[in-house]
């Protein structure tokens, strides 16, 4: 299926959340690695201000941290720790024997889905698969889940859906539990459901040294499916709906057919590159910052248009409330 969509693509193109690589460096000293990776983060992070981050002071905290003598598990722990000072669920440090990450960006929120209760109570054992998309008819709304960006969609198969949708008296998109992947497929899937070219969102690249030096704002447009369902369309989200979810919601939002619904997505709106240290050790971190059509920043995540929260009582009953509500809102229009 050729697909019309109209992107003005910006330095990274249309991986957007997929790493971008950089040289690595070599051998040297624990003090030098440390200081490498400071000094880096310095030149390239994008989100210091938003975050109100004193990255010199952080400098300052752990520097005096690093000894000569320092195994490698306590080096790893100490630059883990700065790291998890940036907030960041695209921030990482990789070694041989360890991950570091902040999850704070959805540990500290509802979960608000239940993956074994979706399938047993909603899209049930006839329920329809073309490739990454689960699909099944609710009471003449076709509702959708989409586990992972990262998973392709054919032509072919959003064909399929869309069919199933033109019988429908509206659509839900589940994007729950969607912790990102392609900005391609977010794309193409959007495309699906929007009326009108629009500008969706726009992004800047961290060009140092200065902490605030990024380049021009570089628009992406994007146009509709030319089976688009413009129909009422109902996207589900909550805080594990990270990075290409964030940006799947932004395309979707200020749409007048189409509500946003659950919880705030969890972020994740900058692209990371990927980085060595002397060591070996990788790690990656955010270098750009993205903005909605309406100027708001995506790292923060997205806000839902209607913000319902699953209930333990209603779980226990086997009832998914946001489904409910987005259910009750399309058979009211």
């Amino acid at each position: 299926m050729h697909r019309k969509i109209l992107i003005i693509l910006s330095f990274f193109g249309i991986i957007g959340c997929e790493k971008m690589l950089m040289s690595p460096q070599p051998e040297a000293d624990l003090e030098s690695i440390f200081q490498l990776m400071w000094e880096t983060l310095d030149e390239k992070y994008s989100f210091f201000e938003l975050k109100n981050i004193d990255w010199d002071l952080v400098a300052d905290t752990f520097s005096t941290k690093i000894r000569p003598e320092m195994s490698d598990q306590q080096l790893f722990d100490v630059l883990a720790e700065m790291l998890y000072v940036l907030r960041d669920g695209h921030t990482n440090l990789v070694s041989e024997f360890d991950l570091s990450r902040n999850w704070r960006w959805y540990l500290d929120h509802p979960d608000n889905f239940d993956a074994d209760l979706v399938m047993r109570n909603y899209l049930q054992e006839n329920a329809r698969i073309s490739g990454a998309l689960r699909h099944q008819v609710i009471d003449s709304v076709l509702y959708i889940q989409y586990g992972s960006f990262a998973s392709p969609i054919s032509g072919a198969n959003l064909n399929v859906v869309l069919q199933r949708a033109d019988s429908c008296k509206g659509v839900i998109i589940d994007v729950r539990h969607n912790g990102g992947g392609s900005l391609g497929n977010a794309l193409f899937l959007a495309s699906a459901f929007i009326k009108e070219t629009q500008n969706v969102y726009s992004v800047q690249e961290r060009k140092g040294p200065g902490r605030n030096d990024f380049s021009a704002l570089q628009s992406v447009q994007l146009s509709p499916h030319p089976r688009a369902f413009t129909g009422p369309v109902v996207v589900l989200i909550n805080r594990r709906s990270y990075s290409a979810s964030t940006y799947f919601a932004t395309m979707m939002k200020y749409n007048e057919h189409i509500k946003l619904m659950g919880d705030s997505t969890g972020g994740g709106g900058g692209t990371p590159i990927d980085a060595e240290l002397p060591n070996g050790w990788r790690y990656r971190f955010s270098t750009t910052r993205t903005f909605d059509r309406r100027g708001f920043s995506l790292e923060p995540g997205v806000a839902p248009d209607i913000e319902v929260h699953m209930t333990e009582a209603s779980r226990l009953q086997g009832i998914d409330d946001i489904i409910e509500a987005a259910l009750a809102h399309i058979k009211a229009l």
